[in-house]
């Protein structure tokens, strides 16, 4: 059996953090109210197509017992206190 994520996310925040970049960085601003809109467009896709790569290449970990599939949460190695890092 293999299990494997779903990389539409991975996709979809990639295409935004590149929208967002091109925004900030080529957008126009000629007026006051442009230039909120492009920093706040611009910002909001970054934000939010980081926040989808990151959920698309977060691992996760799973067990199949006699009570069927069940997925693991994921100890991160950044944690405090986690001593051995694993």
């Amino acid at each position: 059996m293999e299990l494997r994520k779903s990389r539409r996310l991975l996709n979809m925040g990639i295409f935004l953090l590149v929208g967002g970049a091109l925004l900030l960085l080529c957008g126009r601003t000629d007026g006051l109210a442009r230039l909120i809109g492009v920093l706040i467009l611009g910002g909001f896709g970054i934000l939010t197509g980081g926040a989808l790569v990151v959920a698309a290449l977060k691992p996760f970990r799973f067990h199949i017992g006699t009570e069927g599939f069940q997925l693991l949460p994921v100890r991160s190695s950044l944690a405090l206190g986690s001593g051995t890092g694993v």
